[in-house]
């Protein structure tokens, strides 16, 4: 399997080993490196991308600051113009994952439209805490985790297949979301079929 492997900030690197160990042609970019697997210019990430069997992103990408706001990086960016020309779904975050995760004011939004109470934990971390996290594919999410349900239409407007978890408190018996994350699950991922695994969730 010819994989391209995009890391933003080098949180799947464990994951991207094993697959270089199972014997699959491995193509790097990004904040990663592995014996084994070859790295990559940004100017070749074209025909790596027309190729490849699979196209990974572990990670989302850092935002950048505006004078008033978030927004995706050029990076983020370049990697979903990439997707969208070659019309390859892509497994991890997209520019509006990135946004979800690392702008508070765009999840909060989106947690509005969607009916969930949205809110900053208490500083004191009184309120008990909570999770739901699970692997987003098309139509579906494994395990179905609360609340993630609410983020299916969005996710498959935008063709995301990754990793989501929602994070929040009770305050006062309520359910609150105070953040989510798209970073990567190594721990979710079965030991020696990386690859199949990954590859089915593009499905």
């Amino acid at each position: 399997m010819r994989v391209l492997w995009v890391s933003p900030t080098g949180t799947g690197k464990s994951t991207a080993e094993r697959v270089v160990a199972s014997g699959h042609d491995v193509a790097l970019y990004g904040r990663i490196e592995l014996p084994g697997a070859q790295q990559v210019r940004r100017s070749q990430l074209w025909p790596w991308c027309r190729h490849a069997d699979l196209i990974v992103v572990d990670g989302p990408f850092p935002l950048v600051k505006t004078k008033t706001s978030l927004k995706p990086s050029d990076e983020s960016l370049f990697i979903e113009e990439l997707r969208r020309h070659y019309d390859k779904i892509a497994l991890g975050p997209t520019p509006t994952v990135d946004l979800l995760s690392g702008d508070a004011r765009y999840l909060r939004k989106w947690c509005s439209r969607l009916g969930l109470e949205f809110g900053y934990r208490a500083q004191d971390n009184s309120a008990p805490v909570w999770t739901s996290g699970g692997w987003f594919k098309r139509g579906a999410v494994v395990p179905e985790g609360p609340y993630l349900a609410k983020f299916k239409a969005l996710f498959q407007s935008i063709n995301f297949r990754g990793w989501f978890e929602l994070e929040g408190c009770i305050d006062d018996g309520v359910i609150v979301v105070s953040g989510c994350s798209a970073a990567w699950a190594d721990d979710t991922i079965p030991e020696g079929r990386e690859a199949e695994f990954l590859e089915a969730l593009t499905k």
